[in-house]
């Protein structure tokens, strides 16, 4: 090989690397994956410890959000919310006269809701309420998993203090997962979006500290855009939630499907530690939009949501627990109205749910008839 061609071949290797350091650097720094720096969500953090609200929150590990808040606690809360998205407009305003905080995460199932609770036991921030919003899949074994790998060692810490049996993530699994996060961060997409962001907001980080109730708001709840539709969006989200409600059907166990035992088991196992350290339970049973419940109901699949809520409903008779909700919308008088979507009510039908709920101190929380 010529001195000529050497030197353009070590040239072409040289810009490959830089833009190759170039993508990989922009897309940690400014994209939606943060896979080197966990800044990003203890950032977020923060700003919630210090009172104030999260304005304009990207793409974020919720699970390293909820770590860096709990680890920051300088006193607890007297209340605390686990649930998935359909907890997010679960609020303080709800339990007036006492401290609170929605420790929500998207999609997260019954193994995140046991990590999120051994952070505040692990501090001694033992709360005197927890809310548990209960959803039929928690009755099946996909439900239950652990969402968020960020959780794991909390997780496992809790598994153990319930004796229960866990399965640590195998190291194949492990590594396809960071592969994964990998590819994500050198693809062009993420460097493109990265970049924009970037650009948009002058190199600072696209989140910010408010006052105004916008994003993530300073007790872990979300601020609703959808708080009151125009009517002239009242059909699209009746035929957004007819759409959504069929593909829920689809993916629900067909025929009378008893709950699995080991989900149930654990469930159980879980209140019962609360109990015993003196928490006051909630089971929370967020409704679905009245044409998807219908739809779910009266669906071949259907009678797994029936099933689900029964048993929540006798576990909770059983250990003295107050319910507030029901899948079936109409018994919370909530109307299509309420809904953005198929399974999320807005904070109108959230009002409407936890209406019946009396917390005010120093009484215990029980539901007024």
């Amino acid at each position: 090989m010529s001195r000529v061609s050497t030197r353009y071949l070590v040239l072409y290797v040289v810009m490959m690397v830089v833009v190759f350091l170039l993508v990989a650097g922009v897309g940690a720094y400014a994209g939606p994956t943060h896979l080197f720096s966990s800044r990003y969500e203890k950032g977020m953090a923060e700003i919630l410890l210090s009172g104030n609200n999260v304005a304009n929150p990207r793409d974020y590990d919720q699970g390293r959000l909820q770590k860096y808040y709990v680890s920051g606690l300088t006193e607890g809360r007297d209340v605390i919310v686990l649930g998935d998205s359909r907890s997010m407009f679960l609020r303080q305003d709800l339990f007036p006269g006492r401290t609170f905080q929605n420790n929500m995460m998207y999609g997260a199932g019954l193994h995140d809701y046991f990590a999120i609770y051994e952070m505040y036991e692990e501090r001694g921030l033992t709360p005197s309420i927890v809310v548990i919003e209960l959803e039929p899949s928690l009755l099946d074994r996909n439900g239950t998993r652990l969402d968020y790998d960020s959780l794991e060692g909390e997780y496992f810490a809790m598994a153990e203090r319930l004796g229960l049996s866990v399965s640590h993530s195998s190291i194949s699994s492990q590594i396809s997962a960071f592969r994964g996060d990998i590819a994500e961060l050198l693809s062009w997409p993420n460097f493109v979006l990265a970049a924009s962001s970037m650009i948009a907001r002058g190199g600072r980080r696209d989140y910010f500290a408010t006052t105004d109730r916008v994003g993530i708001l300073s007790d872990g709840s979300i601020a609703s855009e959808w708080t009151s539709y125009p009517s002239s969006l009242s059909s699209r989200v009746e035929a957004t939630a007819v759409e959504q409600a069929k593909q829920i059907a689809a993916g629900l166990p067909h025929g009378s499907t008893a709950p699995d035992q080991e989900s149930a088991r654990e469930l159980e196992s879980f209140v019962q530690h609360l109990q015993e350290n003196g928490v006051d339970v909630i089971f929370y049973l967020p409704p679905y939009h009245p044409s998807a419940y219908d739809i779910l109901v009266h669906s071949e699949q259907g009678s797994s949501i029936l099933q689900a809520e029964a048993y929540f409903r006798e576990l909770a008779h059983m250990r003295g627990i107050v319910v507030v909700g029901s899948y079936d919308p109409q018994e919370s008088s909530c109307t299509g109205d309420d809904f953005f979507d198929a399974i999320h009510p807005m904070e109108s039908g959230v009002d409407k749910v936890f209406s019946s709920l009396d917390c005010t101190p120093p009484a215990k929380c029980h539901v007024v008839e």
